[in-house]
């Protein structure tokens, strides 16, 4: 499998002024693509792979699917019309029935990894969810389907960059407030 020439080799930390990560203190910050995410999502080539990490409180015992809701259903009027918006740029497609998770069909999941996919006219978006011992990642793979598609790629990824650990951060915040577990 080939690595995309944008993979975020930056490592960097995002910290969020939302009261949810004032008190779990969650920090989301780029690491290497894990070999299993790219084991599980299957593609033969990408254009674009990267990763972003977080701390989990320990006891947390949440399954990796639900953190994919709570990170790519939008909630309220805003997140919405950003989901909107990030639709419209990405082109993908509505998932066909099934497990819809925002703009991504669920595809696979289990206690420690959730796959979702999101296709279109442009591009092909794997994701990877993955739930370990003390940390939460999630994985990010792009296939462009045309080389204009390719190169407005680049200008989404710098937006890419900075939302991903946000999701992660904001996730975190809103299912463990502190160390309390937040079920549902």
């Amino acid at each position: 499998m080939s690595r995309g020439r944008f993979d975020s080799a930056d490592a960097f930390e995002i910290r969020m002024p939302h009261p949810d990560l004032e008190r779990s203190n969650a920090r989301a910050i780029a690491c290497a693509v894990p070999q299993t995410a790219s084991d599980l999502v299957l593609l033969d080539r990408f254009d674009y792979a990267d990763a972003f990490q977080i701390a989990l409180p320990r006891g947390t015992g949440i399954a990796a699917d639900d953190w994919a809701r709570q990170m790519f259903t939008p909630r309220g009027r805003v997140q919405r019309a950003l989901a909107g918006a990030w639709n419209a740029v990405m082109g993908l497609e509505p998932p066909p029935g099934g497990s819809a998770t925002g703009p991504f069909r669920l595809v696979s999941a289990t206690f420690e990894s959730a796959i979702l996919i999101g296709d279109g006219e442009r591009y092909r978006v794997r994701l990877a969810v993955l739930v370990g011992r003390d940390r939460l990642t999630l994985a990010t793979f792009v296939q462009s389907r045309a080389r204009v598609w390719h190169e407005l790629l680049r200008g989404i990824l710098v937006g890419h960059r900075r939302v991903a650990p946000i999701l992660l951060a904001r996730a975190v915040g809103a299912k463990t407030r502190g160390s309390q577990v937040v079920h549902g």
